[in-house]
This record gives C-alpha cells, structure tokens and sequence, in this order.
C-alpha cells in the first residue's frame, strides 16, 4: 500500500475504528494486514480491533474464497446483501445447502460480514429455495432480503403440508425478531453509540418486527378458517401467536427506547 494510502487508512481507524474484522488463519493474518498494522501504529491493544480466527483445518482453497468474499463486504452494503454474500460463502465452502456439514458454519460466516446468524439463515433459506434471478436481485440490491424471503416462503406454502407451512412461518417469525433484537443490541453496545448507523439499525429492526407480525397474521388466519373439529390444533395455534405478540410488544418497546435515547443524545440530528 503506498504511504499516503497507509497514512489515510490510519486516520481513518483514528477516527472511527476497525469495523471490518482481520482475518486469522492458522496463526497467520490472511486478510487485513495493514489494518493490524495501522492499528499496531496507533498504539491500539489485541482487544482494539476485531478479529475472526478461522478453523486451522480450514482447506487452502476456501480461505483464498473467503477472502475474496470478505473484500467485497468492504462495500457500501444493506444488511440483506451481506446476508446473502455469507450464504455463498456457505455453499461455495461445502457444495449444498447451509449447515449441512462444511467447515464455515452460520455463526462464523455472520461474524465475518457483521450480521446475525439470523439474517444469515434468512439469506440460506432464499440461497437454498429460492430461483436465481431472485437470489441475484438481492445480490444487487433490486429485491430485498425480507421481500425475497417472502416469495420463496409463499411458493413454498404451495408445496408442503399446512401444519409444516404454519411451524415454518412461527420459526420464522421468532429468527425475525431475535434479528431484530440483535440490530438494536448492536446499538447499545457500540462504543459511546458513534460507530454504527444507528437510523439504519432501526429501520431495519422494525423492517423484521413488520416482516413477523404479517407472517404470524397469516398463521392466524389461517387458524381462524380451520373446520371446528380442529379446536385442538386452533388452541395450540393461538397460544403459540400469543407467546410471539408478547415478544413483539418488547421489541416495539425497545425500539422506542433507542429512538428516545438517540434523540436525548443527538438532538440536533435528524432522523435519530
């Protein structure tokens, strides 16, 4: 790197920090190299910067992937396309579906483009199910992740049973809200509140609170029309949407404590 871009690079870590994590492998830095070395100039401690340790026994070859992978994350991308570039990452380090074996699993592959494992399984799901011009409309950022989502899980309704429809769509609506409790954690434990885009982290929360309640709608409909002999079923139904509103009040609340706590600290800004 030449000196007046080492030199940028180094103010630029003064100022806001190393948001992208150095990559370790086998006890050798194989992706951020002269972020350590920045960071190591400006008198910043191991605990400073993140860092992301690979597997030792991690093939050559997939290193080489991930880090080709990890350089496009340095972009200016939504949570959804970094969501999705973890998805590949997954099927390019095992050939199939996520988690199916392979040595990246999905917490790893999320720490890595710094998103929740949630968003990730989100990402896999559409990676896995969905046709590619869909994938590649979030890649690009034409079609969101949850919008994809939603079309896959729709075509998927007409393809299996109703009761595995109604447990996917609850499982699914619980990963939506642990996301985005996690975007609002991400706020809170951010260093003085100053080095995450704090807007966009609410947004997107309440994006994944919007996105669960219409699914959890649909089960509940879906409940409402089933024949009286199903009471049984309508009961277990109605106790699980019940269980997931008292979940989504929280979230709600927490949304709106971030949004006052923005505005007390940053009053002058709009959009906090």
């Amino acid at each position: 790197m030449p000196a007046d871009q080492y030199e940028a690079l180094k103010a630029d870590i003064e100022a806001n920090g190393i948001r992208q994590p150095v990559l370790v492998w086998q006890g050798a830095i194989v992706d951020g190299r002269n972020r350590y070395r920045a960071a190591r100039d400006l008198g910043l401690g191991s605990d400073g910067f993140p860092v992301s340790v690979l597997p030792d026994d991690l093939p050559e070859a997939e290193v080489a992937q991930l880090v080709r992978s990890h350089n496009l994350a340095h972009r200016h991308l939504s949570q959804g396309q970094r969501a999705m570039l973890a998805a590949g990452l997954g099927r390019a380090s095992h050939g199939g579906a996520s988690d199916r074996g392979g040595h990246l699993k999905r917490s790893e592959r999320a720490r890595v483009y710094g998103v929740s494992a949630s968003m990730v399984r989100r990402a896999d799901y559409v990676s896995d199910n969905g046709p590619p011009e869909l994938v590649e409309a979030v890649f690009t950022g034409t079609t969101s992740l949850p919008q994809a989502e939603a079309e896959v899980r729709a075509a998927t309704r007409l393809r299996i049973s109703p009761l595995d429809w109604r447990s996917e769509e609850l499982t699914a609506a619980q990963g939506d809200i642990k996301a985005g409790r996690d975007c609002l954690k991400r706020i809170y434990q951010s260093v003085a509140g100053d080095d995450v885009d704090i807007v966009s982290e609410v947004a997107v929360a309440d994006d994944l609170l919007r996105a669960a309640v219409r699914r959890v709608e649909a089960v509940g409909s879906w409940a409402d029309d089933l024949a009286d002999g199903d009471i049984e079923l309508q009961r277990d139904t109605y106790q699980r949407i019940i269980e997931f509103e008292r979940l989504a009040i929280e979230v709600i609340s927490d949304i709106r404590r971030v949004e006052v706590w923005a505005a007390r600290r940053w009053p002058d800004d709009e959009g906090c």
